[in-house]
Formats: structure tokens, C-alpha cells, sequence
């Protein structure tokens, strides 16, 4: 398997994650993000997409970039399931049906424009990128 060559190659080189990685940890967190009621809990998709990031700690600098990014949204999901309408965005859907029928999907001054809309188009497209690149 390609990752498992690249993880041992990081290893083999002195580069340890910064946490602990586990391969059945996070292929059981996105088990986890699997629709419950037709709907995925936000909560569970942010410990998914947490669990990815000592992977790509492991391919070491050329990572970084895309370890920044994911972060980077991640933190915003979760500052939106702490905002003030914290429960609109408990489940992938009911976040869009808020962001839809209030029409901030647009934009949303609160979050430095950053919508939990984009937010998710722009993890989803990093985690089917990075399936796609590992060949899975």
C-alpha cells in the first residue's frame, strides 16, 4: 500500500506526526460520518477530518500547505457549532437548509465571509483530492 511505503519512509527519516497516528482510528472516524437519518453530524465530520491530519503530517513539508488548510476549516466548523446558532449547524443538512434560507451562504461578515457552505465544498474537495492522490 502507498501509504503505508510513505508512513514507513517518514518514519524511517526521524519525522514523527505530531499526534498519533492510527489507520483504523481514522478509517472508524469516517465509518463514524457515515449518514445517520439520511444526515451527517458535524460534530463527527470534524473528528474525521482531525484524524487526517497526523497522516499528512507524515509526507512531511510538501504537506503543509493542505495540513494548514484542512485546520483551518476545520476551526471554523468548529466556531460555527459554538456560535450563537450552534444547533443550525449540528448536521451537514441543517447547516445548508440555515445558510439557504437565510441567505448567508452567500456571505457571512461574522466568520470573515467564510460560510459553513464554503467551509464544506472546500473540505470535501481536499479529502477526495487526497484520496485521489494515494490512490485509494
Amino acid at each position: 500500500c502507498i501509504v503505508e511505503q510513505k508512513m514507513a519512509a517518514s518514519i524511517s527519516t526521524g519525522h514523527q506526526p505530531s499526534e498519533s497516528l492510527s489507520l483504523g482510528k481514522l478509517f472508524s472516524n469516517f465509518k463514524e460520518c457515515l449518514p445517520k437519518n439520511e444526515d451527517i453530524e458535524t460534530d463527527d465530520f470534524v473528528v474525521a477530518c482531525k484524524s487526517v491530519l497526523p497522516l499528512l503530517g507524515c509526507f512531511g513539508i510538501i504537506m503543509k500547505p493542505v495540513v494548514s488548510d484542512i485546520s483551518e476549516k476545520v476551526d471554523y466548523l468548529v466556531k460555527y457549532r459554538q456560535s450563537n446558532n450552534g444547533e443550525k449547524y449540528s448536521t451537514v443538512k441543517g447547516l445548508v437548509q440555515f445558510e439557504v434560507s437565510h441567505e448567508i451562504y452567500k456571505h457571512n461578515k461574522e466568520f470573515g465571509h467564510r460560510t459553513g457552505c464554503y467551509i464544506l465544498n472546500g473540505l470535501l474537495w481536499a479529502l477526495a483530492h487526497l484520496l485521489e492522490e494515494i490512490g485509494t
